[in-house]
């Protein structure tokens, strides 16, 4: 019976949460590949070509970042394949947009079809530069066990100083000071 602190429990468990996001990048992306596709049939070569390379390269670093995640006991004096596509689609990003300058129309229409390139490749820079492994230092706070993370947003409950009231602790509250009475701490005139 697996409870769970299994190790292989915990994996499968986060692995099918981390590739959910990198699926859906992939959904869109493609679906921005194949709309730049038919705007290449029909003639807006500005919009078409950034589209079909920002949607392939997105689609296919998705596809890479989801299908192999790195294991614990892998040989680090490789290169990272994850570093590599993140690398590869900023550069297909700055290219993209470069290429969609060269290629917006003359007229009105250029700053749009610039603008928008502008936006699909600061989405695909972004998605490289935001998606995948998150690396944990060693002692850092999200390094701990989940049972042992604090429960509220704010953290531990603070040690509270209590306020003056100006009577020791062990002094009854219906006892008023007198003038002369030296047994607290502050003397009252």
């Amino acid at each position: 019976m697996a409870d769970g602190n299994d190790p292989a429990v915990n994996r499968t468990r986060r692995v099918g949460r981390g590739a959910l996001p990198h699926l859906l990048a992939m959904v869109i992306f493609g679906l921005l590949a194949w709309s730049g596709g038919s705007m290449l049939r029909q003639g807006v070569d500005g919009l078409a070509v950034p589209s079909l390379m920002i949607g392939a390269a997105g689609a296919v670093g998705a596809l890479l970042m989801m299908a192999r995640r790195p294991s614990r006991h892998a040989d680090e004096s490789g290169p990272d394949l994850h570093q590599l596509v993140r690398v590869a689609m900023v550069l297909v990003a700055l290219t993209a947009l470069v290429t969609g300058t060269a290629l917006a129309p003359d007229g009105m229409d250029r700053g749009f079809v610039i603008s928008v390139d502008a936006v699909l490749a600061g989405a695909l820079a972004s998605y490289a530069l935001l998606a995948g492994e998150q690396r944990v230092r060693p002692g850092c706070r999200a390094e701990r066990a989940p049972h042992r993370r604090s429960r509220s947003p704010a953290g531990p409950p603070r040690f509270r100083r209590p306020a003056r009231t100006g009577r020791k602790p062990d002094q009854p509250a219906g006892r008023p000071r007198s003038v002369g009475d030296t047994s607290g701490s502050r003397r009252v005139t």
